[in-house]
């Protein structure tokens, strides 16, 4: 969900650029300009996420336990046999 919204925000930025006829500036949130390696140090200082909590974070979530736990318990949706087969089962040669 956050990627798509991630998504739909630089597309909107990317659009806008065309339309300018400009190049995308990186900026801080201060709205300076910044270098590509800046940008990557402001990543890496603000919105690092701690191993531990990205580690737990890749086990499923608890929505999707209970939808697995909601498909195992239920039956096929097949019809039920309610005669035997028409042809005996021939052995082996």
């Amino acid at each position: 969900m956050a990627i798509c919204t991630l998504a739909a925000v630089l597309m909107t930025r990317i659009a806008a650029c065309w339309r300018n006829g400009q190049l995308y500036e990186l900026r801080d949130i201060d709205g300076r300009l910044i270098t590509p390696e800046e940008g990557r140090q402001i990543c890496a200082d603000r919105y690092r996420i701690d191993p531990a909590n990205r580690a737990a974070r890749r086990n499923a979530t608890t929505s999707k336990k209970l939808k697995r736990a909601g498909r195992d318990n239920k039956k096929s949706l097949s019809a039920p046999v309610t005669s035997q087969p028409l042809h005996k089962a021939t052995k082996a040669a």
